[in-house]
């Protein structure tokens, strides 16, 4: 709000306080309109002129009491309504705002100030379309409104609509080449696009015009890291982290880009660095855990996680994470025991169940892992994993009618590989049955024509039948490959370690 000059100035109190308010003394200014006011109840200039002084002082709470006053001698004051709703957007309360300014509306035309200061209101309150048809209509008479043009960037940024950010935002930049929000918006608008070269450019100008921009740093590591930049991504992330003050919350964000770009010290120095800052931020020890794995540090990787369980010992991540390093170090029993606690807190986590029934499988207790994997089966009647775990337990338990109904099943569930199909004709030639055990393998090798051990055991079980001609043949065949003669039946991928999260 601009100041009201007084039509009487012959009052040297308006005259003393008109000059100081000139010079910027601002408090001065005020008691001086105030005191100008008290010798008239009635003087609408000074008070409003007063409550511009406050706002100038940043005291917007006293300025909206002031010219509540004002308004209750001069209800239809538009300098006193309008400087109100300043107030009011300022304080962040857009509704009043809103209020303030509804009898400026009933001007013809509306005063542009009034328009601007409601767009504002709504775009604060989220009212979006509103907003946009209100800065719209001030373009049509201010066509070159950088503020317009930058609050519609923020409107376009805020709900995601790419045309409209692209659309203001090369308007903007058109008339201030140099205009932070107007690259801003275009950033965005690459990053949507997935045009991370593109987003590159435009945050790397951002950062050479406003170089603390801590986001802007951070979107221009993605940019770089999704570009295949992986080193320049990495010095991104860093100076993001420098910049912030809050050192752990960055971190949580920062180190998990620093792994992808392969820094995987940096991401270790940032984690610890923020964990400095709160031991206690077990989201940040996750990361760190994380981190150590990756970088194969497999024992204080476990470390840890351990840490974190001490804390917080429903993490069933961390009890996960725990298992599958235990269980890749040749540990399954330890492993046991992380995969059952992560299964007592999640019962249908069909990977900590698998691998929870591996465990035991590799401990030896062939039962007890095929209790594991029926219970995956039960909870996740299609997952082929879980079948063929069944599968592996029943051939090593020698029941093969079991285990040629599971491979069956597992041919149901639409697993149609060389191996399984060869597995099951194995099964099939111990059971006895080896007219179909010359189709499974005959299926095998469509799938695979140089499967050199589906080729010998085709040739076996057809010699079993007497069709000698028929096995000399795929013997021939078979005798072009470096192979022997597979007697036995091999679990298809049960003993896999499944370490994704899920």
């Amino acid at each position: 709000m601009n100041l009201v000059l007084q039509p009487d100035q012959k009052a040297d109190v308006v005259a003393r306080a008109e000059a100081q308010f000139a010079e910027g003394a601002y408090e001065d200014a005020l008691n001086s309109f105030l005191s100008a006011a008290s010798l008239d109840s009635m003087d609408l200039t000074a008070r409003t002129n007063a409550a511009v002084c406050l706002e100038r002082l940043g005291r917007w709470t006293e300025a909206a009491d002031l010219l509540q006053q004002t308004l209750e001698t001069h209800p239809a004051s538009p300098e006193a309504l309008m400087g109100l709703a300043i107030c009011y957007l300022h304080l962040e309360n857009p509704g009043k705002a809103l209020e303030a300014l509804e009898p400026l509306y009933a001007a013809t035309p509306v005063p542009g100030r009034a328009r601007f200061a409601k767009a504002v209101a709504l775009q604060l309150l989220s009212r979006f379309e509103e907003a946009i048809e209100e800065y719209r209509e001030i373009l049509t008479s201010e066509p070159d409104s950088a503020e317009v043009l930058a609050n519609l960037v923020a409107i376009g940024m805020a709900t995601a609509q790419e045309p409209l950010t692209r659309e203001y935002s090369e308007r903007l930049i058109s008339l201030q080449p140099e205009s932070t929000s107007a690259i801003r918006g275009l950033a965005a608008c690459a990053l949507w696009r997935q045009d991370y070269e593109e987003a590159s450019r435009h945050c790397g100008s951002l950062v050479e015009l406003v170089p603390e921009d801590t986001n802007a740093w951070f979107n221009l590591g993605i940019s770089l890291l999704r570009s295949h930049h992986p080193l320049e991504a990495a010095k991104a992330f860093l100076e993001a982290m420098r910049l912030r003050c809050d050192k752990a919350q960055a971190a949580a964000v920062i180190a998990p880009a620093l792994r992808q770009c392969g820094a995987l010290e940096d991401a270790r120095a940032c984690c610890e660095q923020g964990l400095s800052e709160q031991p206690g931020n077990t989201p940040l020890a996750m990361v760190l855990a994380g981190v150590l794995e990756e970088a194969g540090d497999a024992e204080t990787a476990a470390q840890q996680y351990t840490k974190v369980l001490m804390v917080q010992p429903e993490n069933t991540e961390a009890w996960f994470r725990l298992g599958c390093l235990r269980l890749a170090q040749e540990d399954p029993r330890t492993a046991f025991e992380a995969f059952q606690s992560a299964v007592r807190l999640r019962p249908e986590w069909l990977e900590a169940l698998l691998n929870l029934a591996l465990s035991s499988w590799r401990a030896g207790d062939l039962e007890e892992a095929r209790q594991y994997y029926g219970e995956a089966v039960r909870l996740h009647p299609g997952s082929l994993e879980a079948v063929r775990g069944l599968a592996g337990i029943a051939i090593e338990l020698r029941r093969y009618d079991e285990a040629l109904d599971l491979h069956g099943r597992l041919i149901d569930l639409g697993d149609s590989s060389a191996e399984l199909y060869f597995n099951t004709g194995l099964l099939l030639d111990k059971t006895g049955q080896r007219e179909d055990a010359v189709r499974l393998y005959r299926e095998a090798l469509a799938l695979n024509s140089q499967f050199s051990e589906a080729l010998l055991n085709l040739g076996h079980v057809l010699k079993a039948l007497g069709r000698e001609d028929e096995a000399r043949a795929v013997w021939l065949q078979a005798a072009h490959s470096d192979s022997c003669s597979v007697d036995s039946v091999q679990p298809l991928r049960s003993g896999a370690v499944f370490d994704r999260l899920s």
